[in-house]
């Protein structure tokens, strides 16, 4: 990546990704297996890989911090998860 970069997408607006050859094979034989678009598929792919960086960045950042981290029973007690 360069030193500097932009951004040409608007909400809601088109963006445009090059895919390699074999991402791009992939993409259409889920999309053709589900029955949905490539852009939907390629839309939720990029929300959900977003979603878990972000929580990968804030893992990192309380690290840093000192944080201790909250065991997997603990999580799942505080959402109301455990039963």
């Amino acid at each position: 990546m360069g030193a500097s970069t932009s951004s040409a997408v608007e909400k809601d607006g088109p963006a445009v990704v090059k895919l390699d050859a074999a991402t791009a094979r992939a993409l259409e034989k889920v999309a053709k297996a589900s029955g949905k678009s490539t852009t939907q598929l390629a839309r939720a792919a990029l929300r959900e890989f977003l979603d878990d960086y972000w929580d990968m960045l804030e893992v990192e950042r309380r690290t840093k911090r000192g944080a201790k981290p909250v065991p997997w029973p603990e999580v799942k007690k505080r959402l109301g998860l455990d039963g």
